[in-house]
């Protein structure tokens, strides 16, 4: 494998290995979102505990891990 695959590869990883609904519950001002709702560490449970509003944030943030990597490839 190439440098640049290994790169893409690790950079992949390390981008969705990112929390963001976690983030999203801390920012918001809600603590550990994985002690609320369900305990999963989702946009759906930021939804459930936050409301609309925050649940389309962490969504589109999950949204982004995934399509930017694949966008910058």
């Amino acid at each position: 494998m190439s440098s640049a695959g290994i790169f893409w590869c690790v950079a992949s990883f390390l981008s969705g290995s990112v929390p963001y609904s976690v983030i999203v519950g801390y920012l918001a001002g809600a603590g550990d979102i994985r002690t609320q709702g369900d305990g999963n560490p989702g946009a759906t449970n930021v939804g459930r505990a936050l409301g609309r509003r925050w649940f389309i944030i962490a969504m589109q943030l999950d949204g982004f891990k995934g399509a930017i990597p694949i966008w910058w490839a």
